[in-house]
Formats: C-alpha cells, sequence, structure tokens
C-alpha cells in the first residue's frame, strides 16, 4: 500500500436509489425432480437464482415450478420448457426494474 494513502473514517459510498444502473450477473441452478407415481402428477423443478455484482453475490433465492412431462412427445417438452423460460425471464425483468440493475450475463447449470 502506497504510504501516501490514508483510511477515510466515513464512507464515500453513494445510496443504491442515487446510484446508476449497475451491472450483474445472474447464475441459474435447476434440480428436476423425479416423477411421482401418480402418472397425471406434475414433476417439480426447483431452481435457484444467483445475482453477483462483480464484488460478491448480492441476493439469492430458491424457486419451485410443476412442469409435465409425461407422455409428451418432443414439441409438448419444448413447449414446457419455453414457458420455464419466460417464467424465469420475466423474474429477471422484474429483479432488474425493482433493484435499478442490468443482468448482463446469465450462467445455467444443473446440480451435482
Amino acid at each position: 500500500m502506497s504510504p501516501h494513502r490514508q483510511l477515510s473514517r466515513r464512507s464515500t459510498r453513494t445510496s443504491f436509489v442515487a446510484r446508476e444502473v449497475e451491472e450483474s450477473f445472474l447464475g441459474l441452478a435447476f434440480k428436476l425432480h423425479p416423477q411421482p407415481e401418480d402418472a397425471d402428477a406434475k414433476r417439480e423443478l426447483e431452481y435457484a437464482m444467483v445475482v453477483h455484482d462483480g464484488t460478491g453475490v448480492v441476493e439469492s433465492e430458491t424457486f419451485t415450478t410443476h412442469v409435465t412431462t409425461a407422455g409428451k412427445n418432443q414439441d409438448g417438452l419444448k413447449e414446457e420448457v419455453k414457458r420455464v423460460s419466460r417464467e424465469i425471464l420475466d423474474r429477471v425483468r422484474q429483479y432488474e426494474e425493482d433493484r435499478h440493475v442490468k443482468v448482463s450475463s446469465i450462467g445455467g447449470s444443473r446440480r451435482l
């Protein structure tokens, strides 16, 4: 550290409302639970969203939705994936509006 630097006794950070729109990074992790014994029951899809601002994790939350996979062909499965994707993107857009941030990158993975 330079000998000319001094620590400040008060914070120089601005309040969250006064700051410009910041870039954030979003991580998604998915876990698809097994099909219930009842063939008509929907499978549970659990996904976690983690928001990172470049300096650390800002917020994380786990969500649950239900998907129907039993008895669907490829087109039916594609429609189900589109529905879940729209739901996730709606949550991202709402997060951007509420927190005045811009999600610039989204990464996805499945839980091990």
